[in-house]
């Protein structure tokens, strides 16, 4: 349990190193109780799929041929994308 007197901007990241990872199926509810954790124990907060997603929607947008692998990396790599990890101002 962590100390009541730190405060959350403190507690967000006292522990860099500290990765946990929650796998399923889609709509099996992997978001919300990621969420939930990264509230309960003040965590930062990555969503991973919302960042697949991303690229996806703009290999899409480019029109970009699906079996051009090459084409792909450089458009995810090119393409702007910020990514907050405080739970409570999610950013995409």
């Amino acid at each position: 349990m962590r100390d009541p007197s730190q405060t959350e901007s403190n507690v967000m990241h006292e522990n860099p190193k500290l990765t946990i990872a929650i796998d399923g199926p889609s709509g099996s509810g992997k978001s919300s109780v990621s969420k939930e954790v990264a509230r309960h124990f003040g965590l930062a907060y990555l969503d991973t799929g919302a960042m697949y997603r991303a690229a996806t929607y703009r290999v899409l947008q480019l029109d970009i041929d699906l079996a051009d692998q090459d084409a792909i990396g450089k458009a995810v790599q090119e393409m702007p994308l910020v990514f907050g990890t405080n739970i409570k101002e999610e950013e995409i």
